[in-house]
């Protein structure tokens, strides 16, 4: 056990020393849950460092904040919240700015038309070599009448 003195059951059954009792009860139990979770509880997990507590939800759903005014009613705030936006806007250009295309959609739809012209040309040729075979695989020849053959009209 601990290197610590400790009290014997008879003294912290005593009135004047309730609150000593519940103290050593609840130290004895997180002793016992840490000793049983020890391998699956990391420090990390007992200072609680990863998480972040936002008091409210005001950022989480990009609101505004503050004053407002509608229709020409207070210029001053409207002037105020037209600059936030425009700064705003100019934050998310700069963010675009950043993801700059390799490929520019003029080169990009010109290299498809050539990918789709030569997978066309590659059916084309199959179908080509296909078209005068039978099911058999036997060259069939197009429909040729026989010569010996003479229809009589009556």
């Amino acid at each position: 056990m601990s290197g610590k003195a400790r009290l014997s059951k008879t003294i912290l059954e005593m009135k004047f020393m309730k609150k000593t009792r519940d103290k050593v009860l609840k130290a004895e139990e997180s002793e016992q849950s840490c000793s049983m979770y020890s391998s699956e509880i990391t420090k990390k997990m007992l200072t609680g460092s990863n998480l972040i507590v936002e008091p409210s939800y005001v950022p989480c759903e990009d609101l505004l904040i503050g004053r407002f005014s509608f229709g020409g009613m207070n210029p001053e705030l409207e002037r105020l919240l037209l600059k936030e936006q425009a700064g705003k806007i100019n934050a998310n250009l700069e963010q675009e700015k950043e993801m700059i295309k390799d490929v520019t959609d003029d080169k990009m739809a010109l290299q498809y038309t050539k990918f789709q012209k030569t997978l066309s040309n590659k059916y084309a040729a199959q179908e080509r070599k296909s078209h005068g075979r039978a099911k058999d695989g036997k060259i069939q020849k197009p429909y040729q009448k026989n010569p010996k053959f003479k229809k009589e009209y009556s």
